[in-house]
C-alpha cells in the first residue's frame, strides 16, 4: 500500500503528463522551456480514534517554466493544470484548492523566466492497514 503523500505525488505527476512530457521530480539540467518539477510537500495530519488511521491536508506544489518570451505559453499550461487539478480524486483523497503564484526570475544575463506555483491542497483519509 501506498503512502497517501507518495500517491498524491504519483497522480500530481501523471496530471501534468498529460499536458507535456517535460516533467521532473527535480530541477532538470538544460532541458528547454517549458518545463514541470514536481516540487514540495507539506502533511499536516492527525490520528483518529483507532490510531491506525490518520486524517487531514497534504499540500503539493508545481513549478512550471518558461521563458518570458513565451509568457502565453507558460501561463497555458500553468492554467491547463490549474483546472484540471480541481478535479482529482481518489477514494483516498479529494483536491480541496489549487493557488497560484507567478514571478519572474533572470537566472543570467540573456533570459528572464516566467515561474508559474501551484499550490494543491488535498483532504486525505489513510487507513493504515490497507483498508
Amino acid at each position: 500500500m501506498k503512502d497517501i503523500s507518495q500517491l498524491i505525488y504519483d497522480d500530481t505527476f501523471k496530471l501534468c503528463l498529460r499536458f507535456t512530457n517535460k516533467v521532473y521530480t527535480k530541477l532538470p539540467g538544460d532541458v528547454g522551456y517549458p518545463f514541470i518539477y514536481i516540487g514540495e510537500q507539506f502533511d499536516q495530519s492527525g490520528l483518529t480514534k483507532d490510531k491506525l488511521s490518520s486524517v487531514g491536508t497534504l499540500q503539493q506544489t508545481i513549478h512550471i517554466y518558461g521563458l518570458a518570451d513565451d509568457r502565453k505559453g507558460t501561463t497555458d499550461l500553468l492554467r491547463n493544470i490549474r483546472l484540471a487539478a480541481r478535479f482529482m480524486k481518489d477514494s483516498q483523497y479529494s483536491a480541496n484548492q489549487v493557488n497560484t503564484d507567478m514571478i519572474e526570475e533572470k537566472p543570467n544575463q540573456t533570459e528572464t523566466l516566467i515561474h508559474g506555483i501551484l499550490t494543491m491542497e488535498f483532504s486525505y483519509y489513510q487507513d493504515e492497514r490497507g483498508n
